[in-house]
């Protein structure tokens, strides 16, 4: 018997699944209430609930709600600049449905990089706030807030017309999965790595919390041969059933700091035993642990000073926020009083992830309430050893930061590389670990046809003279010198078996066009790639047609021809295993990296 289905059937089954999804995430209770993560990224507790609600709101465009809720659906996603076209859907037909539209237009424009679109919502959100509170409204937090919105704009205007020379890679599939990875922290030799992960595989709880994601836990990853190793739970001892947090590593590795739901939220220390095992973690003195929360603690090369941010009472604003703090060491070993480091690094918004650089002067941290783009951002200022101040906060810029929560900035001894975590839409879950240099001075390392082949292709590559494995390293063609100048939009995704780009991969290819417009001399190496399914030949000409859809689209926003280097590797360089569908998605991809003059 064949069953025909219009489109109501169809909504009814949509909305069915998304009720589902929704009673399955209330349901799914554990006492853990009191859990804060290092790094929240703010997401949909199920992804299928998001693409639901989309789908939804495409057999129904006309539907307030649905688009209400697949705009909210999509803005707690990595794809929140896609929101505003079902916000817009919703103003057109129901102006009145709901009174923050037009706020939510703005926020999803200003997430996606188009900050004159969002300024226009924003200060027409404005004004309906002004008429309906006159001067009341002046001081609402409403209008605190939109007028935030409104700086941050104008800010990020400014940052995205001037970007840093940055190269922004992802770290890659033995630390980044389809899940979420964030607060990296590394030893001095930048050999061992420490993050915190929410994943289910090889956690110590394979339970889902409260907000229907998997427990967090800690992993521990080492760079041999100048490559990160397959990440590994670093044990029980440290992680337990509920979530675990690590904030800090030690410049030596000795000694692993955690943060820990217990007391509102309290800082404990592990020690690495000679024997490579780590001990109980244990809570730190009073003067730095208190009833209110503390987290994100750096320790100073010395060993002798100690900076974290807590929300206790005291700090800089009226309302509790986090500050950062510092503490010194006692000659027997205890850690002194705490100190607020003052109104120059803090603010009366949330300051907070604080890293103290190997120059022992130099203090990244990250920041709500300065001249940011959204978010977090993060900041640097400089300690002046002769007036004993720290110096004005500097944001480090786009692409580092972004309309989201940039943040748990740690850098290397030879201060020309950081890490940090950011959902970025391109990479492989919702938050990966990416790797950044800092320094102010582009690579001008020169790779050439080293075949003599006439081509610039994989036999060319050599990461073994710059970068990792997963940025694919070493661009040049023919006797044409090339610098790499970026990676950070190095993966845009397909359908399969198609040269269709996916939806979520445009708000990158927006920015790049962007970049591309602001730096004339800057070229394009644009590399498409299939997953094994198909014919060798076909997935060849395949990856090609990526590579060139990619190439259309951003020579029609205005880049010309002459600037991209495009190539096509079929199936051959595949980053992850082509055994599962995800795998298989990660690989029907297209690479680019940014290119520079070599002289």
């Amino acid at each position: 018997m064949m069953f025909k289905y219009n489109k109501l059937t169809v909504f009814f089954l949509l909305s069915l699944v998304v009720l589902v999804h929704e009673v399955n995430a209330q349901g799914s209770g554990n006492n853990n209430n009191n859990s804060l993560s290092v790094y929240r990224v703010q997401t949909e507790s199920a992804k299928e609930v998001d693409e639901t609600r989309v789908k939804a709101a495409e057999l129904y465009p006309t539907n307030v709600e649905v688009n209400f809720k697949a705009g909210e659906a999509l803005l707690k996603t990595v794809n929140k600049g896609r929101a505003a076209k079902y916000f817009l859907r919703v103003l057109d037909n129901d102006p009145d449905y709901k009174f923050n539209t037009m706020f939510l237009i703005g926020l999803s424009y200003q997430y996606g990089l188009e900050f004159d679109k969002a300024l226009v919502y924003f200060m027409a959100y404005r004004r309906k706030l002004f008429e309906k509170g006159g001067n009341k409204a002046v001081g609402s937090e409403e209008m605190i807030e939109v007028n935030r919105k409104i700086y941050e704009c104008e800010n990020a205007k400014e940052f995205t017309a001037n970007p840093k020379d940055y190269q922004i890679i992802n770290i890659g599939p033995s630390i980044n999965t389809e899940w979420e990875e964030y607060a990296p922290v590394l030893n001095a030799d930048e050999t061992q790595l420490v993050f915190t992960a929410r994943k289910i595989h090889d956690n110590t709880n394979k339970n889902l919390g409260d907000d229907n994601k998997p427990y967090e836990d800690i992993y521990i990853a080492e760079k041999i041969n100048g490559h990160w190793t397959k990440a590994k739970n670093i044990g029980s001892v440290i992680n337990t059933s509920f979530n675990d947090s690590n904030l800090a590593l030690s410049a030596d590795g000795s000694q692993l700091f955690i943060y820990k739901d217990a007391n509102n939220g309290d800082i404990y220390v592990s020690e690495l035993r000679k024997d490579g095992t780590w001990t109980n973690p244990s809570p730190l003195g009073s003067n730095i642990n208190s009833s209110f929360s503390e987290n994100s603690v750096s320790l100073s090369p010395d060993g002798f000073t100690l900076f974290f941010s807590s929300d206790r009472p005291g700090g800089e604003g009226d309302e509790r926020n986090l500050d950062i703090y510092y503490s010194m060491k006692y000659a027997n070993g205890q850690w002194g009083k705490a100190v607020n480091l003052g109104n120059t690094i803090n603010t009366g918004a949330d300051d907070n992830a604080p890293f103290l650089d190997y120059d022992g002067k130099t203090l990244y941290f990250s920041s709500k309430g300065r001249e940011g783009m959204g978010g977090f951002d993060i900041y640097k200022s400089v300690y002046d050893s002769a007036t004993e101040k720290w110096g004005a906060p500097k944001n480090l810029g786009y692409p580092i930061n972004t309309p989201g929560d940039d943040i748990h900035f740690v850098s290397t001894k030879d201060g020309k590389r950081g890490y940090y975590a950011s959902a970025k839409a391109s990479g492989y879950g919702r938050a990966d670990i990416y790797m950044v240099t800092i320094d102010e001075t582009v690579s001008k390392e020169r790779y050439k046809d080293k075949d003599k082949d006439g081509l610039f292709d994989y036999e060319d590559k050599c990461p073994e003279l710059y970068g990792t494995p997963e940025n694919n390293g070493c661009p040049a063609l023919g006797d044409t010198d090339q610098a790499v100048v970026s990676t950070a939009f190095s993966s845009l995704e397909f359908e399969t078996g198609s040269s269709v780009i996916k939806n979520r991969s445009y708000q990158s290819l927006d920015g790049l066009a962007r970049l591309l417009g602001s730096k004339k001399d800057w070229k394009l190496l644009v590399e498409g790639h299939t997953d094994n399914v198909g014919k060798p030949d076909d997935n060849l000409s395949l990856s090609e047609k990526r590579a060139q859809t990619v190439v259309d689209y951003l020579t029609s926003r205005g880049v010309a021809k002459d600037r991209f280097l495009v190539y096509g590797y079929g199936q051959e360089k595949p980053i992850m295993d082509n055994d599962s569908s995800y795998g298989r998605q990660k690989n029907r991809r297209v690479e680019m990296t940014v290119l520079t003059s070599g002289k």
